[in-house]
């Protein structure tokens, strides 16, 4: 019974590459648009366990974001280049990033959010058919424009007309919870 969960994180250099929201969804449920992105340079990534450090522990979480820190400000020593934080919904990432990286632009992690809605569209839909790509696509469209209240408001809204059985609910009410939590960092369409 003494498992740990281990932390991995990266950090890479990336042209900028803006993207419009049928090219990401292109990309990301089509896979036809991958090949056009840039690629990461001089990447670099560390995985960190909680471990003993000079007779003090130090927590995966800290003994990562310390060499992230290290790392990003060797590489950006003018401070003149953004600096993006992609994490997911964990709360203890988030108030990581806003000690180590406070200037930084956090976002979540846009695959942690497909994860979500696949298990939503799978509550209304057959896995695999065509109304639950649909669904999919239709709300990662809503996110990629700035819409997260309105598609948090329409989650909210099936679960109170349609007639969803405990695990179902569960799993919508969990991801109502999941966007709203993270609402702050899903500002996709900036």
């Amino acid at each position: 019974n003494k498992k740990q969960m281990a932390c991995v994180g990266a950090v890479y250099t990336i042209e900028p590459f803006a993207r419009k929201a049928e090219d990401i969804i292109d990309e990301v449920l089509r896979e036809r648009k991958a090949q056009q992105r840039p690629g990461p340079q001089h990447k670099h990534v560390w995985a960190e366990m909680t471990r003993e450090i000079g007779g003090i522990e130090v927590p995966a979480k800290e003994g990562l974001f310390c060499q992230l820190y290290a790392e990003s400000v060797a590489r950006n020593l003018g401070h003149d280049r953004p600096v993006i934080c992609l994490l997911d919904g964990e709360r203890a990432l988030w108030d990581a990033q806003e000690v180590y990286f406070p200037g930084a632009v956090g976002i979540l992690d846009l695959f942690h959010v497909l994860e979500r809605l696949w298990a939503v569209a799978h509550c209304f839909h057959t896995e695999g058919s065509d109304e639950a790509q649909q669904f999919v696509e239709y709300r990662l469209r809503d996110l990629l424009q700035g819409r997260v209240g309105y598609l948090i408001s329409g989650m909210r809204k099936r679960l109170r007309t349609e007639k969803l059985s405990g695990q179902r609910r569960k799993v919508v009410r969990s991801a109502v919870e999941y966007l709203e939590n993270n609402k702050a960092h899903m500002r996709y369409d900036e």
